[in-house]
């Protein structure tokens, strides 16, 4: 029934919203799929704009989670051999979905596998995705990659890679979140910068429900839209939260729960933008807002209590300031903290974060 209200069924929705993206946030959970050789590590260390992996490191055991912690970022990883025989790989899904339901799948597959087997690899990937679904009872969002064209300066050759592969899945009825061409996997390791990658860390942060998405945010440190699309979301669901508290007639009732989710929602936009939350950030952006910009909130929250005073329409004013206020300190800090210097402002100790 409440769903079925406009303002109540908003406003429940930013409550859940709140609830899983803060408070039962947990790590992104992400299954690769490719040969040995298509780059899953290289892919890795690109999306946490970290050297994680080693490009010669040994295989990780098949079908087991790896918790991959680096700079106060964590993400579940489960790499799959697209070579692996189908009952083999069927059991090794039963086992890797009976510890954790996984969040998102990328699939990846070499110049050479689609020239000589991409037939094969897409059959393959059809038959994960149908497995996970029988074992989730819900669809795995997916991404795909065409690994190869390091030599292409035109991109021409990653497109017709690209197109080659979005036609392969088409046929199999797939459809993936993003069909991309990079060549960063066709090289021996290390931290390749390609504008592909960018792309696909939105991809795999839109993806991921909501209790995964603050810490993948924080993780694929090059999904700048999506961070920003996030940031955006929590400060929304704050303010109007703020705006329904702000309800209340008694003067300074609703400083008790306005100012803790306020915080909260400056904490949320610090974590997401890979910052440490410490007195030093936080001093940092507080200097940002000047000594007007501090006036002007404190005027704000004067008058949202004042105006308590007048009976009725008071409160309704309040609200509207309450909430004003909220989403204006929210987007101060998505400015400071997400804006286009935001990275380049960083201490080298905390860039990637």
């Amino acid at each position: 029934m409440l769903d079925r209200l406009p303002l109540v069924s908003s406003l429940k929705r930013d409550v859940v919203l709140l609830q899983q993206a803060l408070y039962q946030r947990r790590a992104p959970r992400v299954v690769v799929l490719g040969s040995v050789e298509s780059g899953r590590s290289v892919l890795m260390n690109a999306l946490l704009g970290k050297e994680v992996f080693e490009a010669d490191r040994p295989a990780a055991p098949p079908g087991e989670w790896l918790r991959i912690e680096a700079l106060q970022t964590v993400v579940d990883w489960l790499e799959l051999d697209a070579e692996t025989p189908p009952k083999v790989l069927e059991e090794l899904l039963r086992g890797a979905v009976s510890k954790m339901d996984p969040d998102v799948l990328v699939f990846i597959c070499g110049d050479s596998e689609i020239e000589e087997s991409l037939g094969a690899r897409v059959d393959v990937l059809s038959a994960v995705l149908s497995s996970l679904q029988a074992q989730l009872g819900r669809p795995v969002p997916f991404a795909a990659i065409a690994a190869g064209g390091g030599d292409d300066d035109g991109g021409v050759i990653g497109d017709l890679l690209a197109q080659k592969l979005r036609a392969a899945l088409s046929a199999a009825h797939l459809v993936p979140a993003v069909v991309l061409c990079t060549p960063l996997l066709a090289t021996d390791g290390g931290l390749v910068s390609d504008p592909s990658v960018v792309d696909l860390s939105d991809a795999i942060v839109r993806a991921v429900p909501d209790s995964g998405r603050l810490e993948a945010a924080r993780a694929f440190n090059q999904a700048t839209t999506a961070r920003r699309e996030l940031a955006s979301a929590i400060v929304h669901a704050c303010a109007a939260v703020s705006l329904t508290v702000g309800l209340t007639p008694i003067p300074l009732s609703d400083a008790f729960v306005i100012g803790p989710l306020q915080g909260v929602m400056v904490s949320a936009v610090i974590h997401v933008s890979g910052r440490s939350w410490n007195v030093k950030t936080v001093s940092q952006w507080i200097a940002s807002l000047g000594v007007i910009g501090g006036a002007g909130l404190g005027l704000r929250w004067t008058a949202q209590q004042l105006v308590k005073l007048i009976p009725g329409a008071g409160s309704l004013v309040s609200a509207g300031v309450a909430g004003a206020g909220t989403a204006a300190l929210g987007q101060s800090a998505i400015a400071y903290f997400l804006g286009k210097r935001a990275l380049a402002d960083l201490p080298s100790g905390e860039q990637g974060r």
